[in-house]
């Protein structure tokens, strides 16, 4: 809703679906319409993969980058401490971090 621009993000944030689930995966599922994104790094430092759990607590990128600054670092390390900060905050639902290191020179270093 918030990308149709009927809702704000606050708006979307403090709604009662909010957290609605419209899609899964699964042998019950059905069919899908699955959506591919494509995402290139554009330096070095970490991807960060979470679920609502984390997002709803942290729902700022740069809040994120700040609280974990060597993340591409110590991924393992990292994913637990965002994981932590979720709880901390709250932790009302389930909370689910992947750190996925990006080397200097981006994803395809070293590749030729």
């Amino acid at each position: 809703m918030v990308q149709m621009g009927t809702l704000s993000r606050e708006e979307a944030m403090r709604s009662a679906n909010a957290h609605a689930l419209i899609a899964w995966m699964g042998a019950d599922s059905g069919e899908i319409d699955a959506h591919i994104s494509t995402v290139t790094p554009t330096g070095p430092g970490a991807v960060v993969l979470c679920s609502d759990g984390l997002w709803n607590y942290h729902p700022e990128a740069q809040a994120l980058t700040d609280a974990v600054p060597e993340a591409g670092a110590r991924p393992h390390e990292a994913a637990r401490t965002y994981v932590s900060l979720a709880l901390q905050a709250g932790g009302k639902d389930n909370v689910t971090v992947v750190v996925i290191p990006v080397p200097p020179g981006g994803p395809r270093a070293g590749r030729e």
